[in-house]
């Protein structure tokens, strides 16, 4: 027996033994029938950037993705890895496959 509120809410299904375990339950099962609330989060921290690469995307939940902060440079001064360019990691490329440990 399966909940005819759950399918007509479209929720994910939920199946009973008989009628009489489901008149037994629905005093627990009905809360499952209200709305969840979502809360509200606070977008002062990261202003006027939205994450619209899953706009399209059929969440089940209530967890959404963060709203995105603005792109940040990392300045001058600090060294890049040798990945920085092209994802490549030539230095490991380059050890990889040695046989050999460097004692220093």
């Amino acid at each position: 027996l399966q909940c005819p509120t759950c399918i007509k809410l479209n929720l994910s299904p939920s199946f009973f033994c008989s009628q009489e375990c489901f008149k037994g339950f629905w005093s627990v099962h009905k809360a499952k029938h209200s709305k969840p609330t979502i809360p509200v989060v606070s977008t002062d921290l990261q202003p006027n950037v939205i994450n619209t690469a899953y706009s399209n995307f059929s969440y089940t939940g209530s967890m959404r993705p963060m709203t995105l902060s603005p792109w940040r440079t990392v300045p001058e001064d600090i060294p890049r890895p040798d990945y920085h360019l092209d994802g490549k990691p030539y230095s490991e490329l380059a050890v990889k496959g040695r046989t050999e440990i460097e004692v220093h």
